[in-house]
């Protein structure tokens, strides 16, 4: 993810692939803005993940990362490119969306779920079920 790509690995393994031209590498980023125990932006800002990967010399799609048919799109996007440049999907999702108590909320990696929570996050899903 984007807390991921704060680390050096990240971006050695994006140039390696870039440089040699995997154009049958797929992979993907969760851009969701936070990391571990904070918001990415209070760490290091990777608002720039996208033009970061271009510089790389990969093909980029930046998707709505809770839309099922927009991944499929993308993937299939990136299965035809054939111009010699591995793709990066950029993932934008929120974390722990639809989890009410942890929906975009700092620290809710490691988040201790308790009996109330568990309870309240079933019966939100039951009201959006309509059950």
């Amino acid at each position: 993810g984007d807390g991921e790509s704060q680390e050096g690995e990240v971006w050695e393994a994006a140039e390696t692939a870039g440089a040699w031209g995997l154009e049958n590498l797929i992979a993907f980023t969760d851009k969701n803005n936070q990391q571990l125990d904070d918001y990415t932006a209070n760490i290091i800002p990777m608002d720039n993940i996208a033009s970061r990967y271009t510089t790389f010399n990969w093909n980029v799609y930046s998707v709505d990362g809770q839309s099922i048919p927009a991944i499929y799109y993308a993937i299939e996007e990136a299965k035809a490119n054939k111009n010699g440049k591995p793709t990066m999907i950029i993932l934008n999702t929120k974390k722990s969306a639809g989890f009410i108590p942890g929906e975009g909320i700092k620290g809710n990696h490691s988040m201790p779920i308790t009996q109330e929570i568990c309870e309240k996050a079933i019966a939100d899903l039951k009201a959006r079920e309509g059950r």
